[in-house]
């Protein structure tokens, strides 16, 4: 019995709740770039809330929603997810997003008859 508690499902699966602390060891090289990333997510949790509340609801949300273009990215070009047909379906994908914001940030811009 390792003490942490369990929770018997209907189709008869054991869960563990908990953090799982009873089965494994943490060392610094573990939580330190643990506690950095969620630092820098931190960063930019508190950064779209200031580009929201800047841009507005429509513009300011689909911005920072655009960023699965970023991590896209990472994945394709770093971590090589994607390959072929895949990458290029993605690359659609994206061109669609980028589009749409585009199109959102033209439609929020200022007319020159206006100025």
């Amino acid at each position: 019995d390792t003490g942490v508690p369990q929770i018997t499902t209907e189709a008869g699966h054991t869960l563990d709740v908990g953090f799982g602390l009873a089965c494994h060891s943490f060392s610094a090289v573990q939580a330190v770039p643990g506690c950095i990333s969620g630092c820098l997510w931190s960063c930019g949790n508190i950064c779209a809330l200031y580009v929201v509340e800047a841009l507005g609801q429509g513009i300011g949300y689909s911005l920072t929603q655009a960023s699965v273009v970023i991590s896209g990215l990472w994945g394709i070009f770093y971590y090589r997810e994607l390959r072929g047909r895949a990458a290029w379906c993605w690359a659609l994908g994206c061109s669609v997003c980028l589009l749409g914001c585009a199109l959102l940030a033209a439609e929020r811009a200022p007319s020159i008859s206006q100025t």
